[in-house]
């Protein structure tokens, strides 16, 4: 009987030694993911990691893949672009490098304000960009007279664009094919570069939201860049 008691002590003492010990590997993994990511990519805040364990974390670890990370960015630059409320998660990560993913989504806020400056370098107008229901209204003046554009944004082969939908001047509508071709080819097919990617993610879609332009990005077997994970 006691050798019995004796066992099943050990045996409890063990279980817990190696749940300590998972949940410890597993909060210095999403700390070293944190930190890469912070190296990576200028981020606003602390990096917020979460690996999930749908198997106990030591388990992923030997099995060489990790099944679930989920990073929450307060807001990144990517490549002087910047992007707010950012979240990414990865499915089926590899831990050896170079770390690929079987699946990753991702979705952030592009900031009206770094759309109106991408608007401003690729038209030459002076406008200010603000939201108005499905649509971004660019408002300023040309040649002394009142401005006012509906831009609506489109994903087309991975790539941000955004169009003119309708044009305001001096009170008037006019239509976009009756602007001036320069003005015209620069209020169509707009690209906003979103790059600095990991390899093999692309963008899906974009809708307005009240703070800006809200970007979803989904792809399999994605690669992680250089530097933005850490082996635990």
């Amino acid at each position: 009987m006691r050798r019995l008691l004796g066992t099943v002590l050990v045996l409890a003492l063990l279980a817990v030694v190696l749940v300590v010990g998972d949940r410890v590997a597993k909060g210095v993994a999403e700390q070293r993911i944190a930190t890469a990511v912070s190296r990576a990519v200028t981020v606003s805040g602390s990096p917020q990691v979460t690996i999930h364990e749908q198997t106990p974390f030591l388990l992923q670890l030997v099995q060489g893949r990790v099944r679930t990370v989920d990073v929450a960015l307060a807001g990144a630059q990517l490549q002087g672009l910047a992007a707010s409320d950012v979240h990414v998660s990865a499915q089926d990560v590899a831990v050896a490098a170079p770390h690929r993913a079987r699946h990753v989504s991702a979705d952030g806020v592009l900031p009206t304000s770094t759309v109106q400056q991408v608007v401003a370098q690729r038209t030459g107008l002076d406008v200010t960009l603000s939201v108005d229901g499905a649509a971004m209204k660019a408002t300023g003046k040309v040649l002394g007279l009142d401005l006012a554009v509906d831009l609506t944004p489109r994903v087309d082969a991975g790539r941000l664009l955004v169009d003119a939908t309708k044009v305001t001047l001096g009170g008037r509508t006019i239509p976009t094919t009756a602007l001036p071709a320069a003005l015209r080819q620069g209020l169509t097919g707009l690209q906003v570069p979103v790059n600095g990617l990991p390899q093999g993610l692309a963008l899906t879609s974009a809708e307005v939201v009240p703070a800006g332009v809200h970007v979803s990005l989904t792809d399999d077997d994605v690669v992680a860049p250089a530097g933005a994970t850490s082996t635990p």
